[in-house]
């Protein structure tokens, strides 16, 4: 089955939503976890620094995958724009 132009730059322009609404989302959970960082920065127990520690871990992971996600939406700009350029070639 060949797709034509349009298909593929419509498959790109999908994962490319796709990708900034994972990056919204993953973006949200890490403020949510820096919130609750900061709530224990003053901590007074070992509870509350097992859940400082906690959040600054887990907001450190999703900060990974969020930087992850940006470098995956550029590489995904990339290629959109060089089929862009493939689909006026072939207009012409």
């Amino acid at each position: 089955m060949n797709i034509t132009q349009k298909e593929k730059l419509d498959i790109i322009i999908k994962e490319i939503d796709d990708l900034i609404n994972e990056k919204i989302k993953l973006s949200s959970q890490s403020n949510e976890y820096r919130r609750e960082y900061i709530k224990f920065m003053n901590y007074k127990t070992k509870k509350q620094y097992e859940k400082l520690v906690f959040n600054k871990e887990k907001c450190a992971e999703l900060e990974k995958e969020i930087k992850n996600i940006s470098k995956n939406l550029t590489e995904k700009f990339k290629e959109l724009h060089r089929q862009k350029i493939i689909n006026n070639i072939v207009k012409e």
